[in-house]
């Protein structure tokens, strides 16, 4: 107790309150401390749990810029669906970084994105989930940040998910193809392109293909202007399947995208024939690496 009493004195700017046994005890530890005070100095917070009304309390701080929740092995945003937060246009005001890090899908990322006003200014959002989830997860998680995230305002995006899928004996890592690849379905991220800050966006999943299409392409080009990092490259493999764009789709995105510096994308490069004359994409381009996968 006495260094809480202490902590009280302090002007903490960052703080990080997480257990690799577990968050169960951290939480009934730490949540009452959390919301007794006032935190008027806090700019940076990392828990490994979350709350209703924690975030109720958080959305006052008046200078919290990056906020990250972390799980350590049980479901973090399950506990958030039944929260019916009130929203004000104050709430989260300074809110620029946004991390979230569950060790699965279970909850679904907007019930931690619905406490966040539309008006937000978060300028990056992490997702990683360390176990393979369904494509369908996936889909969600696309339309959730769609929803719930400011256009005007979200430079940076990253969604990834890890190699591990359930087994026997708990989680085990995944060395080889778990379903067939015939039924792997597709995720849609046209609801993206409105987000026309975009200067990075990687979508790094196993198990699953981005559908992409000429018209995507053409999309891309115009919607991100300013992106310099693209990484949509699947970590799945294709097994023979043939992408829906080619290397005309690949020139148009440089052209449109002349910011790019990393683009990872899988195309079809059967329809090379000889010499293609793209001297003016040459010249514009500063891209620096690119990824086609497998």
């Amino acid at each position: 107790m006495s260094i809480y009493m202490h902590t009280k004195r302090l002007r903490l700017k960052s703080l990080e309150a997480a257990s690799t046994s577990g968050p169960g005890k951290t939480e009934r530890v730490v949540l009452p401390y959390l919301l007794s005070q006032a935190w008027d100095h806090l700019k940076s917070l990392t828990l490994d749990w979350c709350r209703p009304e924690l975030m109720d309390h958080l959305a006052s701080l008046p200078r919290l810029q990056n906020l990250a929740f972390k799980e350590f092995g049980t479901d973090l945003l399950t506990p958030l669906a039944q929260g019916q937060p009130t929203i004000s246009p104050s709430a989260f005001q300074l809110l620029r970084v946004l991390s979230v890090h569950p060790f699965d899908s279970r909850g679904p990322i907007r019930h931690l994105l619905k406490w966040i006003p539309p008006s937000n200014e978060i300028c990056e959002l992490r997702c990683s989930v360390v176990v393979a989830s369904k494509t369908a997860r996936r889909q969600d998680t696309i339309h959730d940040i769609s929803r719930f995230c400011n256009p005007c305002t979200l430079g940076h995006l990253s969604s990834t998910d890890g190699g591990l899928v359930p087994g026997d004996f708990g989680y085990l890592w995944q060395e080889e193809e778990p379903i067939d690849p015939d039924e792997a379905e597709d995720v849609d991220i046209s609801s993206l392109y409105q987000f026309t800050s975009l200067r990075s966006l990687m979508l790094l999943w196993n198990f699953s293909h981005i559908r992409l299409t000429h018209q995507d392409a053409s999309l891309i080009s115009t919607s991100w202007p300013l992106i310099q990092c693209l990484d949509l490259c699947p970590r799945y493999p294709s097994y023979g399947r043939i992408p829906g764009i080619d290397h005309t789709d690949l020139l148009k995105i440089l052209g449109g995208c002349p910011s790019l510096r990393y683009l990872g994308l899988r195309f079809d490069a059967t329809r090379i024939k000889g010499h293609d004359d793209n001297d003016s994409v040459s010249a514009t381009s500063r891209l620096k690496i690119l990824e086609v996968g497998e």
